[in-house]
């Protein structure tokens, strides 16, 4: 069974209801105080967004895609607060699993399945409370960001428990770009070159594959509606994303990243000017209406 909050050596905890993806539901009991078990190594991908937020066209082919990279690779994901949602979402990645092919190595030309690897390795655990939900992220080797409406409160409660956070921004909208803007904020350039993926010519290219695929009666090439964003996310990127996922977890190990993060936080968390802008505001508000 694989163990999921509280981290390595964590207290006595109750059963838990997981969802399986690709598997059957069941219950997996976690270890009590002091019980030592010996498990096998497991990387653990947490992505603690809501389920409108996973975007079929890039999360599940960037689940799949993390899963075929690392083969220690478990997919974790928090339940909708609808049980007709969470049930969608696993379906849908499930499908996208059992669809995921990669050339044989036995068998130079010919696609073989990676159903059979992949199984019972995305798992969508209970909903729960603020503090467990933070014990999660910080169980977490990479917490997995979403595209094109990614991570703002969400990811800051990663980075405060020092779990690092792996982005593809979208460059036309704040909203995609929020977690970029918080690691950027960290002033670590090297941290930025491990989580951000550089999307800097994805609108150019966006713009091309428009040209060539809608009417231009309907769109025009510069006003490609949000909801076909999405669906125009190249290979590449989610291959990028997938890679650098995988890196940040391998580095994560040796506690690298997780340090930077750590040292640097206060650069987000103790920063005071918002407030002081904020007060000055209201003050220079107060003065016109007195």
């Amino acid at each position: 069974a694989m163990i999921v909050g509280g981290g390595e050596g964590g207290g006595e905890e109750e059963e838990e209801e997981v969802v399986v993806v690709g598997g059957v539901k069941r219950r997996e009991k976690r270890g009590k105080k002091g019980r030592k078990k010996r498990r096998k190594r497991r990387t653990l991908y947490v992505c603690g967004q809501p389920h409108f937020k996973l975007h079929p066209s890039f999360f599940d082919r960037a689940v799949v895609e993390i899963l075929r990279k690392d083969d220690t690779a478990h997919i974790v994901l928090i339940k909708d607060g609808l049980d007709d949602i969470t049930e969608r979402t696993a379906e849908r990645i499930g499908y996208a699993i059992s669809h995921s092919t990669q050339l044989s190595k036995k068998t130079p030309g010919v696609n073989i399945t990676m159903h059979g690897r992949f199984k019972n390795r995305v798992h969508i655990v209970r909903r729960r409370s603020r503090v467990d939900f933070l014990r999660l992220m910080a169980a977490a080797d990479v917490v997995l960001d979403t595209f094109p409406f990614g991570g703002g409160v969400t990811t800051l409660e990663a980075l405060s428990v020092g779990a690092p956070v792996v982005t593809l921004p979208d460059p036309r909208f704040l909203r995609g770009r929020l977690t970029q803007h918080y690691i950027r904020y960290l002033g670590d350039k090297s941290l930025e070159r491990a989580l951000v993926v550089d999307s800097t010519t994805m609108v150019e290219e966006w713009r091309a594959l428009v040209k060539n695929t809608l009417k231009e009666e309907e769109h025009r090439d510069d006003d490609v509606p949000p909801e076909e964003l999405g669906t125009l996310v190249g290979d590449k990127y989610i291959v990028q994303y997938a890679r650098q996922c995988v890196s940040a977890a391998k580095a994560t190990k040796n506690k690298k990243l997780r340090a930077r993060i750590v040292g640097a936080k206060r650069k987000i968390f103790e920063d005071d000017g918002a407030v002081l802008e904020g007060a000055s505001w209201i003050m220079s508000a107060a003065k016109l209406h007195s």
